[in-house]
């Protein structure tokens, strides 16, 4: 089979071979399942790791993931919960899953949907693990937005910097209750209506808990310098991002490769603007009823 492009989940944008991508996964949700109604955004799939920075292979996966301390991170996260699995009836499609496994080992499994983890209030069965993938591009037009919220409501930052700002005051205080008050570290990572922005965006992303238990994971760790800060600018904008999908009603849903082998532009472009007359049309009407 030749090469074929892949759908940016947030955009449904196509994405070529070599396009610089964000590559995360999702876990689904053991309680909103099937035709039940969702409300937030991550209801029926939800986050289990912030994103890594890659280019996308061709074939549904990445390649030339950049360095970062969040490779790690996904091993960490994972190690417990992974259910690991023998190498199925099918050797191509259903490959081995093993605790520890490098992210460039996870990819293939991801890829065939056979990596899943343990609930992690209990119970039986497993959770599956999803890929989703967003073009870079798409990542920076997001971050450009301004939401109706900005600065207005629950300590909602005004901008970027101040989603960073605050994932740095979110670590700052998680480090402290670590290193001086450890019988205070339950009470921060658990505490849904924190008044620190990242907070609350880490808290509220459920049902494993993957991106509160993945920060706790690299403040136990430690961090430095440039390593440091390239990890809560990603922590900063991927919480900044989350805030501003949950305005436009979007909801996460796992990667895939539907339509035509490569992207037709031309259609995109002339849908995405139907779409803004049609927002164009509904502000003005809006705004003569008021």
């Amino acid at each position: 089979m030749g090469t074929f492009d892949y759908t940016c989940s947030i955009s449904d944008l196509p994405i070529h071979a070599r396009d610089p991508v964000r590559f995360l996964l999702l876990v689904e949700s053991p309680y909103c399942k099937g035709a039940v109604n969702a409300d937030y955004l991550g209801d029926r799939w939800a986050p289990l790791s912030f994103p890594l920075q890659a280019k996308y292979d061709a074939y549904s996966s990445i390649e030339d993931i950049l360095p970062s301390p969040i490779k790690g991170l996904w091993v960490e996260t994972l190690r417990e919960d992974l259910v690991e699995k023998d190498l199925g009836e099918n050797p191509y499609h259903d490959p081995a899953v093993k605790k520890g496994m490098t992210v460039e080992e996870m990819l293939w499994p991801l890829c065939e949907g056979r990596l899943g983890i343990k609930p992690c209030m209990g119970g039986w069965g497993e959770l599956a693990v999803a890929q989703a993938m967003i073009r870079e591009d798409v990542w920076q037009a997001i971050l450009g937005l301004r939401g109706p919220y900005a600065g207005t409501q629950y300590g909602t930052p005004k901008n970027l910097d101040g989603w960073k700002d605050a994932a740095l005051a979110y670590w700052n205080k998680l480090r402290d209750a670590i290193e001086n008050h450890p019988w205070k570290v339950y009470s921060v990572t658990q505490d849904m209506f924190a008044e620190n922005s990242v907070a609350g965006s880490l808290l509220t992303e459920r049902p494993h808990g993957g991106l509160r238990r993945s920060f706790e994971i690299m403040c136990r760790k430690g961090l430095e310098g440039d390593d440091l800060k390239g990890f809560l600018d990603t922590v900063g904008e991927f919480t900044c991002i989350q805030h501003l999908l949950g305005q436009l009603r979007f909801q996460w849903r796992p990667g895939a490769s539907c339509g035509p082998q490569f992207g037709e532009w031309k259609l995109h472009r002339d849908f995405h603007k139907a779409l803004g007359k049609l927002a164009t049309a509904e502000i003005k009407r809006q705004r003569e009823d008021t």
